[in-house]
């Protein structure tokens, strides 16, 4: 019998990522997921520090038996549209 369970569910990155996608306090699509035996590491930018709060919190109650590492950033958005210029 193995301590981790989920070590038998090579899907729990994607359901991570499903999780974050689906849950209303989060939306977010861009957050990249990887898990080893012993962790899940969560990487990208979100809008708040509440959903990047939020982001562990999923991951969390996916992989109990895991460390959560939470890399995510919170990106900071001035509210100023820029000009996009293509070559």
């Amino acid at each position: 019998m193995t301590d981790h369970p989920h070590d038998l569910d090579p899907y729990l990155a994607q359901h991570v990522r499903e999780a974050l996608a689906q849950d209303p306090r989060i939306g977010e699509l861009g957050v990249d997921v990887e898990v080893d035996e012993d962790e899940v590491v969560l990487r990208g930018g979100v809008t708040s520090a509440e959903r990047r709060a939020a982001v562990a919190e999923v991951a969390r109650d996916l992989a109990p038996d895991r460390t959560i590492r939470n890399e995510t950033t919170v990106d900071t958005f001035d509210g100023a549209p820029r000009e996009e210029h293509l070559p």
